[in-house]
């Protein structure tokens, strides 16, 4: 017993000491972070963005809904793309018929899945990959699904989420401006809805999706 107490005499003070810190850690950044509010989710996605961390980001950013709504301005840059591709690539050519042949409520059915499987790959791959820190990372033979090939086309450098003004803030809703700043394509301005799911907010639709499309297509590397 001697021997035991003597052991956590010498240990316990340092493990205290430890989980004193830590706590402190803890209940500084919860408050920093409410008091962000709906920013608090651009923020994450901006430390997951810098860490590499795939994971973090869709804690900040529901990927599904973004796309489920982004789904019209989807189909116009696919006939953006099909137009300035002089109608050669038979893979968008096949999807831009199926899309243009379908209700919405089918396209969310048959082309979400297929569409969200990709997107949700490309942003994996090239968050983990470090293709938007700036700072290029081992991806562990990770799969970014055919869009992947793309990130080897945008600009080299760090992306950057600037919060911008709430527009608008009611209960669990809320909607806000934010820049993206961008080493090729220069600042994007975004208009983001976002949802307060549990205690995070996250955000669930990008208003002017089409733009931000654009700008990357626009501006990837020859």
């Amino acid at each position: 017993m001697t021997g035991t107490a003597t052991v956590f005499a010498g240990i316990t003070p340092r493990f205290l000491l430890a989980g004193l810190l830590f706590s402190l850690t803890l209940a500084m950044a919860q408050p920093a972070r409410a008091a962000l509010g709906p920013f608090s989710a651009l923020d994450m996605a901006q430390q997951s963005i810098d860490d590499n961390n795939s994971t973090k980001f869709t804690r900040a950013v529901d990927i599904d809904s973004i796309l489920r709504r982004a789904l019209p301005q989807v189909g116009e840059l696919l006939r953006a793309e099909a137009a300035r591709s002089n109608n050669t690539d038979n893979n968008l050519m096949l999807l831009l018929g199926m899309m243009q042949s379908m209700d919405r409520e089918s396209m969310e059915n048959m082309l979400l899945p297929v569409l969200g499987s990709e997107l949700k790959g490309f942003v994996a791959y090239g968050i983990n990959g470090g293709y938007f820190s700036g700072r290029r990372a081992k991806t562990g033979g990770a799969v970014g699904g055919t869009l992947a090939s793309a990130l080897d086309k945008l600009p080299e450098g760090r992306r950057e989420l600037v919060p911008g003004d709430i527009k608008l803030l009611k209960g669990d809703s809320a909607q806000v401006t934010a820049t993206l700043l961008d080493p090729g394509a220069g600042a994007i301005p975004l208009l983001l809805n976002l949802e307060k799911q549990g205690s995070d907010w996250r955000v669930v639709e990008v208003v002017n999706a089409r733009e931000l499309f654009d700008s990357f297509t626009k501006n990837k590397k020859k």
